[in-house]
């Protein structure tokens, strides 16, 4: 069972768009911090009830007026929201405050937590990769993008991961065994990477262990 998750604004929760429709038609407008922490509780508080789909829909909305708190306008207008790696350089080139960019990483790899549960590993890897790349310090997303490169066999994307999240954490040991998984499976499986990840640790690493599927 999933642990718990830390809820970390006291706001509450407001409902996540009924569908995806809904979502899609409401664009990025400004909002604060705290409205987004609302948020992404409420599709933390979705994602514990099994609801996978629904909490996507709720982080998407999230990741949404978070890039429009975060990118600039003349910017905004030339991004694709929809897309992890668009977001995430340019979020990444905004250089938000510290507090800021973890929450849009956070965001992200909720998000991708709940794809790796409805087994859309690529999309999973795409959002972790995401997050990884805003804050490079994310433990999670760099053991979710593991996981969603182990699921469809790429190997050594997914050793390249395992490294890093092995560095923030030595001790944890879905890391750590994942990690000697994807060793042993690189000497007898292909792989010809098109583009080697290049972890950014940003901070020390922490002694708390987390869970695969723990979000904050």
């Amino acid at each position: 069972m999933p642990p718990a998750l830390n809820r970390s604004s006291s706001a509450a929760a407001p409902a996540a768009p009924a569908n995806a429709k809904m979502y899609s038609a409401q664009g990025p407008h400004v909002v604060g911090l705290e409205e987004i922490e609302a948020l992404k509780a409420s599709a933390n508080n979705l994602f514990v009830e099994g609801k996978f789909g629904q909490a996507i829909i709720g982080y998407s909305y999230a990741i949404k007026q978070m890039a429009g708190l975060i990118v600039p306008s003349a910017r905004r207008a030339s991004t694709n929201l929809d897309s992890p790696s668009a977001v995430a350089s340019a979020v990444r080139d905004a250089k938000p405050d510290p507090r800021t960019a973890q929450l849009a990483a956070i965001l992200y790899s909720n998000r991708a937590a709940a794809y790796l549960k409805l087994e859309k590993y690529d999309k999973a890897a795409l959002d972790a990769g995401a997050a990884s790349v805003i804050d490079g310090s994310n433990f999670k997303a760099w053991l979710r993008k593991a996981m969603a490169h182990k699921e469809v066999g790429q190997w050594y994307e997914c050793h390249m991961a395992c490294k890093a999240a092995t560095r923030l954490e030595p001790g944890n040991e879905d890391a750590r065994s994942l990690f000697e998984e994807s060793q042993y499976k690189m000497g007898s499986v292909p792989h010809a990477p098109a583009q080697q990840p290049q972890p950014v640790l940003e901070s020390q690493p922490s002694k708390k262990k987390f869970g695969l599927f723990g979000r904050r």
